[in-house]
């Protein structure tokens, strides 16, 4: 990725289903002093863009403080020592049925749970692997 972060800029990274989104909501709820109560869905969707969705243009945009979200390895991403980075994760078996629900979730056809586990452990799903994810920013 080409995009560099700003001076005082605040991404939250992740491996997908590993609690971005309630980080964020957290995040958002501290930067503001508990004066900003958007709803979920707004804080979601609205106020703290996510990279791969939205693109750096719309980041681009913000004034002020930004608080915004990837999914991307430590590696793939360019780095700014005046911006920080907030890493979340989850236990692997939950991270892997919260996943699977939500692949399922937006798929006509049944995936087949064993497939997907095997899939998951050996890093051939979107993001690749979650333990080089993991370890990518220890």
């Amino acid at each position: 990725m080409d995009y560099v972060p700003r001076n005082g800029d605040i991404i939250i990274a992740s491996y997908p289903k590993t609690g971005t989104n309630w980080l964020q909501y957290i995040v958002l709820q501290i930067t503001s002093k508990g004066e900003s109560f958007p709803s979920f869905n707004d804080c979601v969707y609205n106020k703290v863009p996510f990279m791969e969705m939205t693109g750096p243009e719309v980041i681009d945009k913000i004034n002020g403080l930004r608080l915004y979200k990837n999914h991307y390895r430590y590696d793939m991403a360019k780095k700014n020592p005046m911006s920080k980075v907030l890493y979340i994760y989850r236990k692997p078996e939950d991270t892997l049925v919260s996943w699977y629900h939500f692949v399922q979730s937006s798929r006509e056809e049944e995936i087949n749970f064993l497939e997907f586990f095997e899939g998951f452990l050996d890093g051939n799903v979107e993001y690749g692997s979650y333990f080089d994810h993991v370890l990518s920013y220890l």
